[in-house]
């Protein structure tokens, strides 16, 4: 018995809290199951890295006094002009 004045329509339940609420407890159980496993492959990769060898690369440092002589050929030229005499009474 089918009414022409009513479609026929599959039943649909309304979308209360607890279905919402599932979605997003859900959405989050993924996000975080996602950041977890972002996680563990990055200290595994980092734990695997090779460290550097620091004792073989070390090596003692000496302390020694140096001389350097440095020659140069210039000529000095003022910025600014300013008198060291005593000052001029007009």
């Amino acid at each position: 018995m089918s009414n022409p004045e009513i479609p026929d329509k599959p039943m649909q339940f309304p979308s209360f809290g607890k279905a919402k609420r599932l979605q997003h407890w859900l959405m989050g159980l993924v996000a975080a199951g996602l950041l977890g496993t972002a996680i563990t492959v990055f200290l595994i990769v980092r734990s695997k890295t090779p460290k550097a060898d620091l004792i073989n690369q070390t090596v003692v440092v000496q302390s020694k006094d140096i001389t350097v002589q440095i020659k140069a050929n210039a000529t000095v030229q003022s910025l600014k002009k300013i008198n060291l005499g005593p000052k001029e009474q007009s």
